[in-house]
């Protein structure tokens, strides 16, 4: 619940970005709910512990994210940054269970499916689970309102690299991009004739879509049910032919695994249309691609699967659709989408969503590969998210499927 307050210490207090103030609202609409978890793990074999404790104790000093905190007071609902940093990493020792990979997944699950409290408090978790003598899990999880999942692989990264930088000198190219000039950004277009013209866009748009591909089979029909998730590795093998494939088309591979998305559930249901929840990252400059923060904004992407007569049609017409959706990017569409004025709009917009997750190779600490790990919180609100989390060439490549178990039961998926 969030606890209302009276008095605030004094801090510099900033509102909230147009996607931290959706995330907010809907989580206080859905007190105690985890689907804004986002983060995993990175598996390490044998870690210098004391390095990786020093490394964890920058990376928290120095970022943003590690100190923002969420405020309300007579103005409203702010966003802050505490004075106080926290950089212990707690360890949590496994390894005398029986199985201990076993009490570490039962142990990510407990910590995934717990929300994290919105009031004045750290948006983030830590901690280090010890499997054995040489197998740790270093363990990171935020909440969405301040991390993506862009956000989440940043860290990873950063990570190894305070780990390997044994000289302590090391510090990121580019000055962190801070939330007080995302703040002022996003101000600025609000108060522009740019919003006004977004809002009329996606106030038209949003009537063109259908009413759902998938129907609630199971469960409580106003409730929200918990998800799974099906794990499709992606081959090195698979990856080089998606590749090669791609380079003859002329297309990316996340949207090929798109366009094969699209045929499959158009033809399986019979529709004419697909409308697809893609997430806009929105890192363009440096300093945003490298930032452990919040960029996501999700927007419907609508595919006409009738008027394109072949793959290469069909992908044009994606490729064509993406370049629409960067053009009004901005604008939080789900204030349209809910606005209880606009005869057009809808509780809820997509059929699925498709996340790309670019995640690189292995991480390396001092030369030794760390294994990053994308965790599941369990409970999908949409019928389906299915993530490319793309390694590049490696063999930890997987599409994962989380599928709302209202929707679908797993011999279906």
């Amino acid at each position: 619940m969030f606890v209302y307050q009276q008095a605030l210490p004094a801090r510099t207090l900033l509102p909230l970005t147009s996607a931290q103030s959706g995330i907010f609202h809907h989580q206080c609409q859905h007190d105690g709910n985890p689907f804004y978890n986002v983060g995993g793990y990175i598996r390490l074999d044998r870690p210098n512990l004391g390095r990786l404790r020093r490394a964890h104790a920058r990376l928290v000093e120095t970022y943003e994210v590690f100190k923002l905190r969420i405020v309300m007071n007579d103005a409203g609902v702010h966003q802050t940054h505490s004075v106080k940093v926290n950089t212990d990493l707690a360890l949590v020792d496994l390894s005398a269970w029986h199985d201990p990979e076993r009490a570490a997944q039962a142990w990510l699950d407990d910590l995934f499916s717990t929300s994290i409290a919105l009031e004045d408090g750290e948006l983030y978790r830590s901690t280090l689970l010890k499997l054995s003598d040489s197998l740790f899990f270093y363990v990171g999880m935020g909440h969405h309102i301040a991390l993506d999942g862009i956000g989440f692989v940043n860290w990873g990264t950063t990570l190894a690299r305070f780990y390997s930088d044994v000289s302590g000198a090391w510090l990121p190219g580019e000055a962190e991009l801070s939330n007080a000039e995302l703040v002022g950004r996003d101000g600025a277009y609000r108060n522009s004739g740019r919003y006004q013209k977004d809002r009329d866009y996606w106030a038209r748009k949003v009537g063109y879509f259908n009413d759902g591909l998938f129907s609630r089979a199971y469960g409580d029909q106003q409730g929200h049910a918990r998800s799974a998730r099906e794990v499709l590795p992606v081959t090195p093998q698979l990856q080089a032919k998606l590749l090669a494939l791609c380079e003859t088309l002329g297309v990316e591979r996340h949207q090929l695994v798109l366009a094969m998305l699209t045929v499959y559930f158009s033809q399986s249901y019979n529709a004419d249309s697909v409308v697809i929840g893609t997430p806009l990252h929105g890192r363009h400059a440096e300093a945003e691609k490298a930032k452990i923060g919040l960029f996501t904004q999700m927007l419907p992407l609508l595919v006409e699967v009738e008027a394109a007569n072949c793959v290469a049609g069909l992908l044009e017409q994606i490729q064509r659709a993406q370049r629409e959706l960067l053009r009004h990017r901005r604008f939080p569409v789900m204030e349209v989408a809910n606005d209880p004025h606009n005869p057009r709009a809808k509780n809820q917009l997509f059929d699925f969503a498709y996340s790309y997750l670019p995640v690189g190779q292995d991480l390396l600490f001092e030369g030794q590969p760390g294994r990053l790990v994308y965790c599941s919180h369990g409970h999908e609100q949409l019928p389906l998210l299915v993530t490319y989390w793309d390694a590049h060439g490696t063999d930890g490549s997987a599409l994962f499927f989380d599928y709302n178990l209202g929707y679908f039961s797993g011999p279906e998926i």
